[in-house]
Parts: C-alpha cells; sequence; structure tokens
C-alpha cells in the first residue's frame, strides 16, 4: 500500500491521509454507537424507575382513606401511562438502533440476531401498546404529548398494534440482503 493506492480508490493524494480519514470514521462511528448505546439504556432506566414508583404506588392505594383512594387511583393511572410511555420510547428506540446494526452487518447470522432484537422490541412495544389502551381510554390526559405537541387517542393505539402485528409478520421474511 502506498500513495498511488490511495489515490486510486479515494480523494485522498496519500496514505496517510487515506488511514487518517478510515480513523476519524471509525471513532466517529465508535462514539455514535456508544452514545446510542447510553440513550438506550438510560431511556430504560426511566421506564423501569417509573414503574417501580408505579408498584410503590399502587401498594399505598388501599391503605388511603376511601376519600383519598379514588383520586389516587386516577394518579396511579396517569403515572402507569407515562411509564408505558418511557417504556414505548425504549423499546423504539432498540428497535432503531438494531434496525440500523442491521443494514450493515456483514453475516447472514449477524442480520438474523439483529432481526431477532427487532422482534423483540415490537413484540415488547406491542405488549406496552396493550397496555397503555385501556388507561387512555380512561383518562385523555395520558395522549398528551408536550414535547412533541402531540395528542393520541385510542384508536392511535389500536393502529399501533396492528402495525406492529403486520411489522412482526414482516421481520419473520428473509432479509433482501440474505442469499
Amino acid at each position: 500500500l502506498d500513495d498511488e493506492f490511495a489515490k486510486d480508490v479515494s480523494e485522498f493524494d496519500t496514505l496517510k491521509e487515506l488511514k487518517a480519514d478510515i480513523k476519524k470514521k471509525i471513532t466517529e462511528e465508535r462514539t455514535k454507537a456508544a452514545q446510542n448505546a447510553f440513550e438506550d439504556a438510560l431511556m430504560q432506566k426511566v421506564a423501569d424507575g417509573f414503574a417501580e414508583g408505579c408498584r410503590i404506588f399502587e401498594e399505598a392505594v388501599p391503605k388511603m382513606s376511601s376519600e383519598r383512594r379514588t383520586e389516587a387511583e386516577r394518579e396511579l393511572a396517569l403515572f402507569r401511562g407515562e411509564q408505558l410511555h418511557f417504556q414505548s420510547t425504549a423499546n423504539q428506540m432498540r428497535f432503531t438502533l438494531a434496525r440500523d446494526r442491521r443494514r450493515t452487518a456483514r453475516t447472514a447470522d449477524g442480520r438474523l440476531r439483529l432481526t431477532g432484537e427487532m422482534e423483540e422490541s415490537v413484540r415488547r412495544e406491542l405488549a406496552t401498546t396493550k397496555a397503555l389502551l385501556p388507561i387512555a381510554e380512561r383518562d385523555s390526559r395520558v395522549g398528551f404529548t408536550p414535547s412533541v405537541r402531540y395528542y393520541f387517542v385510542p384508536q392511535d393505539l389500536r393502529e399501533k398494534g396492528l402495525l406492529c402485528r403486520m411489522l412482526l409478520e414482516e421481520l419473520k421474511r428473509p432479509c433482501k440482503s440474505d442469499p
């Protein structure tokens, strides 16, 4: 490998420049992958924390006076809705990361493993959607997402469930890049 090789295969004039560019791209990819993994783990930790908080609150509700219990049950449903919202975000992040890695997987085994990760994310999202639907049907506050100024209604969750099922069927088919 020499400077002539670098000129033939890239826009660089020297092998040193080509190597530096390759190293830079690898470093950027690894940094992005680490950041994505961190964000994914963080969102899952938030969802798990909300789940634990809901569990604790759920244990406290029966111990409340009857006049406070009704409002507490309503608030618990709202908190459960938020926990499911965070879980949904984590599911979607995990799916997207696996999908993006599958696009560049070099082996059929790698693509198969990542397809399995995508399927598991979709299954979790379907379960999350099923759990969120009755909460959203009872309390319209659950459907408001202020960070994106979006309001979803129970019908949106039903459609999401159908799309999850369709996606699971699609993921059963072989990847286009598989032999």
